[in-house]
């Protein structure tokens, strides 16, 4: 399963937040804590972007980006193990949890 954020759009913008485990909220927390880019938020931010993102369950074998493709999502590990591919080739591997990847 990984994790992600919806596209935001900030005219009439209102957030949603999603029902998730104290454990993920935590999971992404940290993650967010230990990325330069959002290192800098405080915790109350955090927490608050930890609960408008939504777990997506993902089976074997399902692409989760690709190549090429308009990026608009950032993602997080939450379980499972990822390969990373370009060019029809593999060139890395990750299975920890609160690895963060995607497009920002």
């Amino acid at each position: 399963a990984v994790i992600d954020g919806d596209r935001l759009d900030f005219e009439g913008f209102e957030k949603t937040y999603y029902d998730k485990s104290q454990d993920v909220v935590d999971l992404i927390c940290e993650a967010l804590d230990h990325h330069y880019m959002f290192s800098a938020l405080n915790a109350d931010d955090r927490q608050d972007f930890a609960m408008q993102m939504n777990s997506k369950p993902m089976a074997s074998g399902d692409v989760i980006i690709r190549e090429g493709d308009h990026g608009d999502f950032m993602y997080i590990m939450e379980s499972g193990a990822v390969d990373f591919l370009m060019s029809g080739g593999k060139v890395g591997e990750n299975g920890v949890p609160g690895t963060i990847f995607g497009e920002f």
